[in-house]
């Protein structure tokens, strides 16, 4: 357990001013730097040095830190300005970043969209920085993995455009696409509720196409009429999310330039569980941008055809050995003698898994079961998959569980 700070304590030339939370990863403060200025510092209880990914952790930070300041997406998020150990009790880890407090973050907008006090014009803008800061990051290599609307800050800026400057904040486990995380195997990729990508829900490796997918549902808030899968159970935000359980978006008001079949159509498009079948941040930022970068216009009244990009295979790094806490991977079978090479095989299209399948689900649910501990209960569905999305509320030792750890269904 990481021994907390207090108000007036100093490491390494910062001094603690106020305690801000304690996360299931972290402890968070906002503090004063060796100048003066205000910083947001972060205290890592995982990964502690007891983890066995803890050094890979610590370079992979220094790794990210150098690719975000040496490119354009250092304008779009918040400054890393340090990282260090320090014997705090055991070895700890701890970052220290810009502290972000002058602006509103998405969650903001939205309850004001929700209200009636954002203009459709300000929704649209909105939604035009979100994936232009989404596309600069993916340009990069860099999949947010987190994206929710408490982690969009927005701030006026009359001197640009837009009218609005981003900052992506939240991004300590974030994921470069060429440079495999150090909690691979180790750990769930980090994700919010209501906000996981199907691919957090499957256990795979989060990609651009994950962040893709909240964007989508992000701008089906902002600019169709809320939140299609929001949901106080879990496990039926995976069924939806999985099903495809959603119509196609209806504006709630016209686009600029008439495109708005365009957008709904990539807007629904972003919601596919197939990350194949998702759009690009460019091809969503430019119909929001009405303009066509050299795709099929829409005729009037119909979907613009728009051509997918190239697929972007999943899960595509070998697993790092289970550790205790872990259900055991079964031993891979001998090898066979590899054959001469073929005419390469295009991969099957990715499905959802049978449990997820409609119909073989009960169409009434029948009695409920429940789960019971200290911290409360949970009621159990007919077929209801166990694991670390339907049990979060049963503590933080939760995290630990995998995704899908077992199945109750009626005999």
């Amino acid at each position: 357990m990481a021994k907390k700070n207090r108000p007036g304590q100093t490491i390494n030339g910062y001094t603690i001013t106020e305690e801000i939370n304690i996360g299931a990863m972290a402890i968070a403060y906002a503090a004063q730097g060796p100048r003066g200025d205000k910083v947001f510092f972060k205290q890592y209880k995982s990964p502690s040095v007891r983890k066995p990914w803890y050094h890979g952790f610590v370079a992979y930070q220094k790794k990210l830190k150098a690719r975000i300041e040496s490119t354009s997406v250092k304008n779009f998020t918040y400054e890393i300005i340090d990282f260090f150990e320090a014997k705090h009790g055991p070895v700890t880890f701890f970052e220290v970043f810009e502290f972000v407090d002058m602006g509103k973050n998405l969650e903001n907008v939205l309850a004001d969209v929700r209200k009636g006090l954002m203009t459709w014009e300000q929704r649209i803008i909105l939604a035009k920085v979100m994936m232009s800061g989404i596309r600069i990051l993916h340009k990069e290599k860099i999949v947010h993995c987190d994206l929710k609307p408490p982690n969009i800050q927005l701030f006026n800026d009359d001197s640009i455009v837009a009218g609005y400057r981003l900052k992506l904040i939240d991004m300590d486990f974030s994921i470069m696409e060429d440079e495999q995380a150090p909690w691979h195997g180790y750990e769930n990729y980090v994700g919010s509720p209501n906000y996981f990508s199907p691919e957090h829900l499957r256990g795979q490796i989060p990609t651009a196409a994950s962040d893709i997918f909240t964007c989508g549902l992000i701008l089906h808030e902002l600019l169709a009429g809320g939140h299609p899968y929001q949901s106080d159970d879990p496990n039926e935000y995976t069924i939806q999310v999985l099903d495809y359980a959603v119509p196609m978006p209806s504006l709630e008001q016209p686009m600029p330039k008439g495109n708005e079949a365009e957008v709904e159509q990539l807007i629904y498009r972003a919601l596919d569980p197939d990350p194949n079948g998702r759009p690009s941040a460019k091809e969503l930022l430019y119909a929001l941008a009405g303009k066509s970068d050299g795709l099929p216009a829409a005729a009037p009244g119909a979907v613009a055809a728009v051509p997918p990009g190239p697929a972007a295979p999943l899960a595509t790094f070998p697993a790092r050995p289970a550790i205790s806490r872990e259900i055991p991977t079964p031993p891979a079978p001998a090898k066979e003698p590899v054959p001469a090479p073929g005419p390469p095989v295009e991969p099957e299209p990715l499905g959802r898994p049978d449990f997820y399948d409609r119909k073989r689900r009960p169409d009434s649910m029948g009695e409920k079961l429940y789960l019971i501990n200290e911290h409360g209960e949970i009621p159990i569905k007919i077929r209801t998959v166990i694991g670390q999305h339907v049990l979060r509320g049963f503590g933080d030792d939760t995290r630990f569980w995998h995704a899908h750890q077992f199945i109750i269904e009626p005999l």
